[in-house]
Parts: structure tokens; C-alpha cells; sequence
């Protein structure tokens, strides 16, 4: 997101388009929605977590996190 803020003058008005997008296509088809990063360390246990969940049918209780535009879960 930062490469595309400097090189390509993108806003964020850019981005929450391209995120609602994306997040429409994850909707009509019940996907869920996953930014990490390993280099940043995000959300990296959070999807390791939700597939042992969707595989094993492990218990997951986490909600959606939205807050932050570069580590989103839904």
C-alpha cells in the first residue's frame, strides 16, 4: 500500500474502493478475507488459527477485524 501511495499517488479513497470490492466478491461467494503480512508479522497466527478451525473443526471465537486497512479479517 505504501509503494502504490508514493509511486502511483493513490488515496485513500483508492483503497476503500478496492477493499469494497474485494470484499463483495469474498461475500458472494462466503470466503473469508485475510491481509497478512510475514514480514509485518500480521494476522499470520490469526489465519494459521481459522484454518485449523475450518480443517479439524477446532473451536474459533475471533471476531471480524476491521481496523486496521493492512491486517483486515472477515
Amino acid at each position: 500500500m505504501s509503494t502504490l501511495e508514493k509511486d502511483f499517488d493513490y488515496k485513500e479513497e483508492h483503497f476503500d474502493f478496492i477493499q469494497q470490492s474485494i470484499r463483495k466478491f469474498c461475500l458472494q461467494y462466503g470466503a473469508a478475507l485475510f491481509y497478512t503480512s510475514v514480514k509485518e508479522d500480521k494476522n499470520c497466527d490469526l489465519l494459521y488459527k481459522y484454518l485449523v478451525h475450518k480443517i479439524y473443526n477446532f473451536p474459533f471465537r475471533t471476531p471480524a477485524l476491521v481496523v486496521e486497512k493492512d491486517a483486515v479479517f472477515m
